[in-house]
């Protein structure tokens, strides 16, 4: 399948934010909202391009992807 992503007038300000919110969060809770997203999946119609490789967690200092969510 392949994707094209249509820039949308705002969508760039809606990264940066993005952006600058993620630069002020741990590992942990980096980790934490994204396994949060990988359980429900990306949702809203422009942002649904995005795949993610499922549940990860942290194993000396690295984001390593798990077997699964019960791990």
């Amino acid at each position: 399948m392949e994707y094209i992503l249509i820039n949308r007038e705002g969508d760039a300000k809606i990264i940066a934010d993005y952006k600058t919110s993620f630069e002020t969060y741990t590992l942990q809770k980096l980790v934490d909202a994204y396994n949060k997203e990988a359980a429900c999946g990306i949702v809203g119609v422009h942002r649904q391009a995005f795949t993610l490789a499922g549940p990860i967690k942290i194993v000396n200092g690295n984001i390593v992807i798990k077997e699964s969510f019960y791990e």
